[in-house]
């Protein structure tokens, strides 16, 4: 006998296998959209190990050389919306190129580079001073002095010979002349070894860490203050100061500028240096942060000038 169905029963029976089969293919899509996704995650893991590994060789072999360097400094700078290659910075005009990191740009375009030192010596610079300035890096600071005072009456030393052509440059872009002589002062004539940083401020006679070690001459401090006779004298030298003040004749200076770098030297030699600074008759007269200037007792000058004008017996 045949089974019979009625039109409503047909019509239900149409509309469940309908569903299903709508269900079926929801399930396969989806089943398919996961395999691939999945497929698209396992080829990223293999591939960004990969793609990193590659672009970090391309870097190392475009920074072997010189043009390579200056395009990753230039691309680099541009990320950091750095723009042209002379920047104004409170009036003083510097110039940016490969010997500058990142970080030494960015502190100097916004006006962040010895700032301390800068407020210190400018607030006390008279227009007879003869400043000898120890650490003059790229010539921001002694280009600031020599348009307060005239460049005849500036000198600065730098320790780093490879910045001789920026600072040069940067005297010639602000009209300046101020005499730049490229060594280490200390007790005695040689050589001495100096660690040049990235950040020309962390280079230093102390190795530091991603330094570079290079030779530069060492002249007698003594024989540059007779020559020189300054009356103010600037030190920022990373933690070359007991070379500089062990046995120092001060002459005839009468005002000091030192940045002070206890993590370099460590309290106790700190604490010596500042002693020996105290014995010359040096007073602190303001300190901001590591900086300190220091006045020397009037009586101390005056004194040393009569014994120097008194004839011989």
């Amino acid at each position: 006998m045949t089974a019979r169905y009625s039109p409503r029963i047909r019509a239900r029976s149409s509309a469940t296998a309908s569903g299903w089969g709508r269900g079926a293919g929801r399930t396969v899509r989806f089943l398919a959209l996961l395999s691939i996704r999945q497929s698209i995650r396992t080829t990223r893991s293999r591939v960004r190990p990969l793609a990193g590994k590659i672009l970090r060789r391309v870097r190392s072999l475009v920074l072997r050389t010189a043009r390579g360097r200056s395009m990753v400094d230039a691309a680099e700078a541009t990320f950091h919306r750095y723009r042209g290659t002379v920047v104004e910075v409170d009036g003083i005009l510097l110039k940016m190129d490969r010997r500058l990191s990142n970080l030494m740009v960015n502190m100097l375009r916004r006006n962040e580079h010895a700032v301390q030192e800068r407020a210190l010596v400018l607030a006390a610079l008279e227009p007879d001073d003869v400043v000898m300035e120890l650490g003059g890096g790229i010539g921001h600071t002694s280009t600031r002095f020599a348009k307060a005072i005239g460049s005849e009456r500036v000198f600065t030393f730098e320790a780093n010979p490879e910045l001789a052509p920026l600072m040069h440059e940067n005297f010639r872009l602000n009209g300046v002349r101020p005499t730049a002589e490229f060594c280490m002062l200390g007790r005695e004539e040689g050589r001495a070894a100096f660690f040049v940083h990235r950040d020309f401020w962390a280079s230093s006679s102390e190795p530091e860490d991603g330094s570079r070690r290079i030779e530069v001459p060492v002249h007698r401090i003594a024989d540059r203050i007779r020559s020189i006779n300054p009356s103010f004298l600037v030190v920022d030298i990373e933690g070359g100061e007991r070379e500089v003040f062990d046995g120092l004749d001060f002459g005839n200076i009468r005002k000091l500028m030192l940045e002070v770098h206890e993590h370099e030297l460590g309290a106790a030699e700190t604490a010596r240096i500042l002693d020996i600074i105290a014995a010359a008759g040096f007073i602190l007269d303001r300190q901001i942060d590591s900086c300190r200037l220091f006045r020397r007792r009037m009586m101390q000058t005056a004194d040393r000038a009569r014994d120097e004008a008194a004839p011989c017996l």
